[in-house]
């Protein structure tokens, strides 16, 4: 799996404030997830936000931080 860190607001590649972003393949996985927050801890980024395409709305998405 190929990770990007990008800037919202511009296509450049951003080297700040850095997010993971993880797409899921339903909404129900998103809903579902139970992550584990001590390996969380352990990521290089301050905020891991979860995402799927949504069955009522166009995206269902949590985020996390330590």
């Amino acid at each position: 799996m190929k990770q990007y860190v990008v800037d919202a607001f511009t296509d450049e590649v951003f080297g700040g404030n850095p997010a993971a972003v993880c797409v899921m393949d339903s909404e129900e996985t998103v809903r579902r997830l139970n992550p584990d927050m001590d390996k969380l801890l352990g990521l290089d980024g301050l905020l891991l936000q979860v995402t799927a395409r949504g069955k009522d709305y166009d995206c269902v998405s949590r985020s996390f931080a330590p």
